[in-house]
């Protein structure tokens, strides 16, 4: 009569086995888990976003230190833009966990007509992010949030600039100082209050606010007043 294939004793030894693969794998979640929790890391998979942040952001967020910054995405959800924006608040806190970051859908009653009063936007406003540091603010309009083409008579947008106008923006708000830019005058220079493409610079005017300046003004150099 020949011996069975699997004896009582293989059996237990393959169940012992089995039981020992399940109870390792088990700790290797628990530790994996462990490990994320005190350790996250957040990878941005998003395509569109390109999302590495620049060394002049990131140099940006390591130097707020203990600065408080919210920002508020005040935002439809549905609007085009709204999943980069998001992306892009998300990278800047996951490198700055000071960041304090609400996301308000300002169509929602409440929260949205607190925040309206708070920082005097208009009912007919649209979505913007709002950047506050100890009560000196800056928002930035979902309409500079992009560069437009022309082509063939119908705008696209050809550029997102959120990087570029949130940094400044937070710049903006934690800095101590106010920063003003003079704009030449009394020899016939070009106003920066025109907004004529070919004969004014408002919207150099409006780049430099963009920027983090906080005033432009004009200064009269035909006088001899002092530069400021």
């Amino acid at each position: 009569m020949s011996e069975p294939t699997f004896s009582r004793w293989r059996k237990w030894r393959i169940g012992f086995n089995v039981a020992v693969a399940i109870v390792s794998a088990l700790a290797v979640v628990a530790m994996v888990n462990y490990l994320a929790a005190r350790h996250p890391f957040r990878y941005n998979w998003s395509e569109s976003a390109g999302s590495k942040l620049s060394p002049l952001t990131t140099r940006v967020l390591s130097n707020l230190g203990t600065n408080k910054v919210k920002i508020i995405v005040f935002f439809i959800p549905k609007e085009p833009l709204f999943s980069q924006v998001a992306s892009v608040v998300k990278d800047y806190q996951a490198a700055a966990p000071s960041l304090d970051v609400e996301f308000v859908d300002y169509r929602i009653p409440g929260r949205a007509n607190r925040i309206r009063a708070d920082y005097g936007i208009a009912m007919g406003d649209g979505s913007r992010v709002i950047f506050d540091s100890h009560g000196k603010s800056r928002s930035v309009a979902l309409s500079e949030l992009s560069d437009f083409s022309f082509q063939d008579g119908a705008p696209r947008r050809t550029a997102f600039k959120g990087e570029q106008l949130f940094t400044a923006a937070i710049v903006n708000v934690t800095s101590a100082r106010k920063l003003k830019a003079y704009f030449l005058s009394g020899h016939g220079e070009l106003s920066y209050e025109s907004n004529d493409d070919n004969s004014g610079y408002s919207r150099f005017a409006r780049l430099l606010n963009s920027a983090g300046v906080d005033e432009v003004a004009e200064f009269d150099s035909l006088h001899g007043r002092d530069v400021p």
